[in-house]
């Protein structure tokens, strides 16, 4: 290492024997003035805000941890100890009005927090630390101390939630997730939990206002108690209810404007059973009673589920054109010339 008075080159571990031996200067004070060394003891790493006492010496400086306070060099059941206790020193720290020094920033902005991502970065939560992040979360938003930021908010008016839709689209929905959706309402159902009449009024109020759409919805209000009794399969009067008071996609709504010519029956009117289940297609049409237009979601539908709902409708004398959420919305134009194709051949 070279010695700054000097510019002599000398062993790291004799820097200080010759500091002192031949400028008469203290190691200590050469390291602050020339090295740029703290000369205050800097706060342990551990978070427990004492200082450290400890000088490792000038090519090291202060100690970084108190001893017996490094997580890495103590055993499990004195690192448990020492985490509630330096806890308990955070919480008394923050209700005297300390304002933390990483707060407000984040990995895009500061070095620190950055090498914290990296280092937590493929690392799984603990189950019990999900349980204590939900509970103390739930509570917060019933208390009314955190609110929701996405509330009210569409991805059209706020940037983050069109982020996040962007992300999401084109990914199928994990059969995990559609096992769990499906056994909610099925246990709803036996519970014989529906909606009731104040919530189906507004969801009609609400519905007439989006024009086509809420019209459907109206007209197959009218006609779901006829629709439930001449259904004798109690399963499938269950799915009718449930979905009866179903309005159209955003892409299906655009479909409803291109096509008079196709019935938009996938709030319940229409339901076709074949493998053994009862499906409700989306749409069929005026001219030719056999054909039947399904409008596919990217996250609720896989690529192989189009050739299967395709040979099941054929099975019992039904054409069917799937088209998918992504190439409405992209491509509206592709879209049209299939579906008028589709329409136009022969039966």
């Amino acid at each position: 290492m070279k010695c700054q008075l000097c510019k002599h080159f000398v062993k790291i571990n004799e820097l200080g024997l010759h500091i002192f031996n031949f400028h008469k200067i203290k190691p200590f004070d050469y390291a602050v003035k020339y090295l740029g060394h703290s000369s205050s003891p800097p706060f342990c790493l551990c978070g427990c805000r004492e200082r450290v006492i400890k000088w490792s010496g000038i090519e090291h400086g202060w100690a970084r941890y108190l001893k017996g306070h490094n997580p890495f060099d103590i055993s499990k059941r004195d690192r448990v100890k020492h985490s509630k206790a330096v806890s308990k020193g955070l919480k008394k720290l923050y209700a005297s009005g300390y304002i933390a020094p990483r707060k407000g920033k984040t990995k895009e902005n500061d070095l620190a927090m950055k090498r914290l991502s990296e280092m937590f970065k493929g690392r799984k939560c603990p189950e019990k630390i999900k349980q204590q992040i939900s509970k103390t979360l739930k509570e917060k938003y019933k208390s009314g101390e955190i609110i929701n930021p996405f509330k009210g908010k569409t991805k059209e008016t706020y940037p983050p939630l069109a982020k996040i839709s962007k992300t999401l689209t084109g990914r199928a929905c994990p059969d995990k997730t559609r096992n769990k959706i499906s056994k909610t309402v099925k246990s709803l159902h036996e519970k014989g939990i529906s909606y009731g009449s104040a919530f189906k009024e507004k969801q009609r109020h609400k519905a007439i206002k989006q024009g086509e759409a809420g019209k459907l919805w109206a007209q197959s209000q009218q006609g779901r108690k006829a629709l439930s009794k001449s259904c004798t399969n109690k399963n499938l009067q269950g799915k009718m209810q449930i979905t009866n008071s179903k309005l159209p996609t955003r892409p299906e709504r655009m479909i409803i404007d291109w096509f008079s010519d196709l019935s938009y029956v996938g709030n319940g009117q229409r339901w076709i059973t074949f493998k053994g289940k009862h499906h409700n297609p989306d749409f069929i049409s005026n001219q030719c009673q056999n054909k039947i237009v399904e409008v596919f979601g990217n996250y609720w539908h896989k690529k192989e589920e189009e050739k299967i709902f395709i040979d099941g409708y054929a099975s019992v004398g039904f054409k069917c054109l799937v088209v998918w959420e992504s190439e409405i919305l992209n491509d509206p134009d592709k879209v049209k010339f299939k579906i008028t194709r589709f329409l136009r051949k022969e039966r």
